[in-house]
């Protein structure tokens, strides 16, 4: 957690959220300023990013973003002295390539007070697009066609203009996909927000504004691709639902279906999605987290045991959407969902084969498409194929322990991938004999190319059932639990 009178103001993190860009204002500081932290969420450390790296001490700050593996990080803001005074000249843009050891700074390519508003990354960390506006030297808007949207495809060593629709409004906000080539922009405009659609990194747009206005009747405030580049959410001002769009813009769905109440998908404040956008998570403003596991079709609550009632609206999710992350004012919150889960620093297009063993028991899968499964049934279940349909076909695992055996069972998990192959050893405490088939629980193993997978515990009650949904929120510094029941 972060201390004083600090207050977490953004985030952005990689795609196993292990590691977060966060943004900290304090209301002390001149002019609101802000800062710049690295945040281990696992061990709820914070590190500042100061002068010494290369970054201003304080800055405007707007927005964060991260590569799949956090090794390219960037921020982008206004142009401000050290005392808050807006200036008349670019805003920043900090950059770092080695994941937050050394930094460099550069200004907004344009002439006059321009100020960065929104920054969105490929997975890859090539593709960076920065949504900005410029501004009086009060900081409002100067007029409604002074906006801009800037690309770079090589780390931000060159930058191009993007112009969707000519002339353009100041450009609240910007999202990509993985690959970097689908690009989503909302800007602003007379009656209802702007939402212009690219799908070839911003040299040809579609104009989805009727479609994304129609029935909503106000701006939208926040607006994310997924990261397949398949699915838009986006929500509008406070007091109005999620909605999504499984075409890029041309339709949408009010995720909201009544009736109105604490445990129900009303009020969205924050939201997440995993990759794919199946796996959603919102706030809804009744100290309430609505989850989904069927793209937003349905919602099941969970409390929030902060009472937060309307404050929460910074939420990040990893890839598969069972890690979930929040800040709420100046703590961060983490989520960890059970079931067995693999990780890996590229994210789900990653192929890998996983086998499992257990010498006293029978494991067994239910078979998906794009995963080759072999040994179902046995002890010995061996899975291969994208990080993705691993993890998924993972949810659907079962465990029947062997005939008159009772006790501690050694369970192993071994990932392989790229030539590195790590194996993480679990205990299940089988506690009669006759049980029937169980789900297995255990918190999320990772894999990458440096470190072993991290730790975690396979558990069981004697037979019943236990599910992989649910949603305990616990500070960082503590370890999460494997979620019962559901």
């Amino acid at each position: 957690m972060t201390s004083g009178t600090e207050v977490i103001s953004g985030i952005a993190g990689d795609v196993n959220a292990r590691k977060l860009l966060a943004i900290k204002t304090n209301p002390n500081n001149p002019g609101n300023q802000r800062t710049l932290h690295i945040f281990n969420p696992d061990g709820g450390t914070w590190s500042r990013v100061d002068a010494s790296q290369g970054v201003p001490l304080y800055g405007s700050w707007n927005s964060v973003a991260a590569s799949a593996d956090a090794s390219v990080l960037v921020a982008v803001g206004g142009a401000t002295s050290s005392t808050g005074t807006i200036l008349d000249t670019p805003g920043k843009i900090v950059l770092s390539a080695d994941g937050g050891v050394t930094w460099q700074t550069q200004s907004i390519p344009a002439s006059g007070p321009w100020t960065g508003l929104d920054v969105a990354i490929s997975a890859d960390g090539n593709s960076i697009y920065i949504a900005t506006y410029k501004h009086d030297l009060n900081g409002s808007y100067n007029n409604q066609s002074q906006g801009a949207l800037f690309a770079s495809h090589n780390r931000g060593l060159t930058w191009s203009t993007l112009t969707p629709s000519g002339s353009f409004a100041p450009v609240e906000g910007v999202s990509c996909d993985a690959s970097g080539n689908v690009v989503v922009v909302r800007a602003v405009g007379n009656s209802y927000n702007n939402l212009i659609v690219s799908t070839d990194k911003g040299a040809s747009w579609i104009n989805q504004t009727t479609t994304a206005a129609a029935g909503t009747g106000r701006y939208w405030r926040e607006v994310e691709v997924t990261a397949d580049g398949k699915s838009i959410f986006a929500k509008g001002e406070s007091f109005t639902h999620l909605h999504v769009s499984k075409d890029l813009g041309a339709t949408w769905r009010d995720t909201y279906s009544g009736p109105h109440g604490y445990d129900t998908a009303d009020n969205c404040y924050g939201f997440t999605f995993s990759s794919t956008g199946m796996r959603v998570a919102q706030f809804n403003g009744y100290n309430r987290f609505v989850m989904s596991d069927d793209g937003a079709q349905t919602f099941v609550a969970y409390p929030f045991a902060p009472n937060a009632n309307q404050d929460v609206r910074l939420l990040i999710a990893n890839h598969s959407g069972r890690r979930l992350i929040t800040a709420h004012r100046s703590n961060v919150y983490v989520s960890q969902g059970g079931g067995i889960e693999i990780e890996h620093a590229k994210g789900d297009s990653q192929v890998l084969t996983v086998t499992l063993g257990a010498p006293q028991g029978l494991l067994r899968v239910t078979a998906l498409e794009g995963v080759i499964v072999t040994g179902n049934g046995t002890g010995n279940l061996s899975l291969t194929g994208s990080l993705g349909l691993i993890n998924a076909i993972l949810e659907s695992l079962t465990y029947q322990g062997g005939a008159d055996f009772t006790g501690a069972a050694g369970f192993t998990v071994t990932a392989s991938a790229s030539g590195v192959s790590n194996t993480q050893t679990n205990e299940l405490t089988i506690q009669d004999a006759a049980q029937p088939e169980m789900a297995v629980q255990a918190t999320s193993s990772g894999i990458t190319e440096t470190s072993a997978i991290l730790g975690g515990t396979v558990l069981g009650n004697g037979g019943s059932a236990l599910t992989s949904r649910g949603v305990v929120f616990s500070p960082p510094s503590a370890n999460p639990s494997p979620v019962r029941g559901g």
